[in-house]
């Protein structure tokens, strides 16, 4: 239902059309259909994979994303933007510039999906992590991990160029990327060194069982 009423909540808002929707709801039908079928054997064939070709696999999988968009943008080449298009979107954002075919979004996606995919890869041989604990250790690393999302992101923001060309590109997927990796991997292994988490679930001690002696009288 939620998907259902943010598509109609779009179309509503003037932010898509009717047929953005359906196309929308057709693509993401056929991605979970696929991915149903799918995600047992991949995760299986994964598993069994060494080091090098899990990290490969999931760069290339990031790629694969960017690939797409970039295709999609050549094929609107000869696309030109409807005037409607740019009055709608300066009554509502005027100080922002239109482009709805710049692509440096799928940078951010894909640099963070090959990031999450980098931690969880790498944080079981960096020992593993729980994520149980006391309440005061939970609220404190979602607190250092905000704090250390915000600084990546701002940080190199600051000192990274932006655009629509390639060094900007490489620039955005390479930090989107560290903050996956933050989040994943970098994050987690720090709370277990420092004792805000523990590696592994702790074992929970086994109830003793009190056995009662019966007494036998000999009548």
């Amino acid at each position: 239902f939620l998907i259902f009423f943010i598509g109609l909540s779009r179309v509503y808002n003037g932010v898509h059309f009717p047929h953005d929707l359906v196309t929308g709801w057709t693509f993401g039908g056929i991605l979970l259909t696929v991915y149903v079928f799918l995600e047992k054997p991949v995760i299986i064939w994964f598993k069994k994979q060494g080091l090098v070709v899990k990290i490969a696999a999931s760069f290339g999988l990031s790629l694969v994303l960017i690939f797409l968009v970039v295709l999609a943008k050549l094929s609107l080449a000869a696309f030109t933007v409807p005037d409607v298009w740019m009055q709608n979107a300066a009554a509502f954002f005027p100080e922002e510039a239109f482009d709805p075919l710049k692509i440096a979004g799928v940078f951010s996606t894909s640099g963070a999906l090959f990031g999450l995919c980098l931690g969880v890869i790498l944080l079981p041989r960096l020992g593993g992590f729980h994520p149980g604990g006391d309440i005061w250790k939970r609220l404190a690393r979602v607190f250092i991990g905000v704090a250390g999302v915000l600084a990546i992101y701002l940080g190199l923001k600051a000192i990274f160029p932006e655009g629509e060309y390639f060094l900007a590109y490489i620039l955005r997927y390479a930090r989107y990327a560290l903050i996956g990796l933050w989040m994943a991997g970098i994050a987690p292994f720090l709370f277990v060194k420092t004792g805000l988490a523990d590696a592994r679930a702790k074992a929970k001690k086994p109830k003793k069982k009190v056995v009662k002696a019966r007494r036998s009288y000999a009548g």
